[in-house]
């Protein structure tokens, strides 16, 4: 369990130290402080938003209490301390106040005006309901870890204002049996499962075919040793063995065929979309369907030797799904210029 007291330091120093509102995921730059170094700042900057706390206009925390009793109406809310504070410098205008229950609110520090809201709750296996408890060890099984199930360490369930919503979990009492995954909020089912591991645990097989089909990618270099195992439910959940090159693009190989399933140009997706942001950026079609069709040939055709010829496609967003009866569904996602980043086949 060491490892996880130790991520969740880690999480708690970056969050105040970066402000990071939880909302999406995204890289915390390395340093080399000392153990005593990072305990001393912490400290002093839980005393700094003590006393800020304390200073805060009681109209400001009233307006973000009401706002998150709304956003939250099955929870009682009370607002209890500041952790964190947005940019650096001068541009430090806004809080997050949090109820220490799992609610939190970024807040104008001078006007109070609401920027942002999340909720989110963190439950023991034993606490959760007995059917997500089966479904999770019938997952666990089907990625073929060594020893007897091991429950998840926590469930966690987020949401935000701008339409994330996640539920997931993590599991393991050693680096060599960690496992997470993801839920669908609305069926209460594993949506995805997967545990890292390492190239020289995998059928070389699937490596050797990782590598090749990692050549065919602009700018790919050579793969890093982790590898991670996953399972995707794509009606029938399928265990794919994805791999990452040292530039970050990605390929994924279906463990059963030993043939590519996925590939991701990382370079061409250049920002984080949250799930509004999605769906103002890409609110009306980029491409027609016969635009759509054209522009995704050459990626269907050079990684996985598909003609999209005759395909039928339907839009949501970024997402482009092409189906054709008798032949594999691709489904492919595009970035704000049109270009497609990442592509999938489903037999």
């Amino acid at each position: 369990m060491k490892r996880y007291k130790t991520m969740l330091a880690s999480t708690v120093i970056a969050g105040l130290l970066l402000s990071a509102f939880p909302l999406l995921p995204g890289h915390a730059p390395a340093y080399a402080a000392s153990q005593a170094e990072i305990e001393k700042e912490m400290k002093e900057m839980e005393e700094r938003f003590q006393q800020a706390f304390k200073k805060l206009d009681s109209k400001i925390i009233e307006q973000a209490t009401q706002a998150l009793q709304k956003f939250d109406p099955g929870q009682e809310v009370k607002l209890v301390s500041i952790t964190g504070e947005s940019g650096v410098g001068a541009d430090k205008g806004e809080w997050t106040l949090t109820s220490g229950q799992g609610h939190h609110v970024k807040v104008d520090k001078q006007t109070g005006e609401i920027k942002g809201l999340s909720a989110n709750r963190t439950y023991k296996f034993e606490e959760s309901d007995k059917a997500l408890q089966a479904e999770i060890q019938e997952k666990w099984g089907l990625l073929e870890l060594k020893g007897e199930f091991t429950p998840p360490n926590f469930i966690s369930y987020t949401k935000d204002d701008r339409g994330l919503e996640t539920f997931s979990f993590s599991g393991g009492e050693t680096e060599d049996d960690d496992y997470y995954g993801n839920i669908d909020p609305k069926t209460k089912k594993v949506s995805s499962m997967g545990k890292l591991t390492t190239s020289d645990q995998v059928d070389q097989k699937i490596v050797t075919a990782a590598e090749e089909a990692m050549k065919k990618l602009p700018g790919a270099s050579k793969l890093r040793k982790q590898a991670h195992v996953s399972l995707y439910d794509y009606n029938q959940f399928n265990k794919t063995i994805d791999f990452q090159d040292q530039a970050g693009s990605r390929v994924g190989i279906g463990n059963s065929s030993g043939k590519l399933r996925s590939v991701t140009y990382d370079k061409l997706l250049n920002k984080f979309y949250a799930p509004k942001d999605v769906q103002k950026a890409f609110a009306k079609p980029y491409y027609t369907k016969e635009k759509a069709i054209n522009a995704a040939k050459p990626m269907a055709k050079k990684h996985f030797d598909l003609d999209l010829t005759g395909y039928e496609v339907k839009v949501k967003h970024w997402e482009y799904t092409f189906t054709k009866k008798g032949r594999p569904t691709v489904t492919a996602y595009i970035n704000e210029k049109g270009q497609f980043w990442e592509m999938r086949v489903m037999q």
